[in-house]
Parts: C-alpha cells; sequence; structure tokens
C-alpha cells in the first residue's frame, strides 16, 4: 500500500490497505495511511473518518490527530470557496 501511494496510485494502495485491514484486523497505521490517500484525493470526508478511527485505536497517535485537523481545515475552506453568492 504505502509503494502505491509513494507514486501517487491512490486506488491501488486504497485497495492494498483495505486487504491489509481484512487479513491483519484494525491497525491505526493502516487507517491513518488510507486517511492520506483520500486527503490527497480531496476526499475530506473519507479522510477524517480515517483519522478518527485511527485516533479511536491509538488516542496517542499525534499525526493521526495533526492530519484530521488538516483535513477538516482544508475542507472547510474548500466548502467556503464554492459558495455561492447572492
Amino acid at each position: 500500500g504505502r509503494v502505491a501511494y509513494r507514486l501517487e496510485l491512490y486506488e491501488l494502495s486504497e485497495k492494498a490497505f483495505k486487504l491489509s485491514l481484512e487479513q491483519f484486523g484494525d491497525d491505526a497505521k493502516t487507517h491513518f495511511n488510507l486517511g492520506l490517500g483520500w486527503y490527497y484525493q480531496r476526499l475530506w470526508a473519507q479522510a477524517e473518518a480515517a483519522f478518527a478511527r485511527a485516533l479511536e485505536l491509538d488516542a496517542n497517535y499525534s499525526d493521526a490527530l495533526e492530519w484530521m485537523k488538516k483535513t477538516q481545515r482544508r475542507a472547510k475552506a474548500e466548502a467556503a470557496a464554492y459558495r455561492p453568492t447572492g
């Protein structure tokens, strides 16, 4: 999954991380990595949910908290930019 992610093959990366979750169970780092892939695809809701799940599994996962906040800021900024005027 990480190799595909580094190559920006996000759909392949997603499949690999989801397979990892199926075969090896819930893992904070795997959810975090899924979140990163969705973040870079601008899939804010999925990214935020993945980071939140990583934090549920490991409340001390500071990277997940940082990226969840970053995702929330980006989603809010994008929503404001597309808000119709008038």
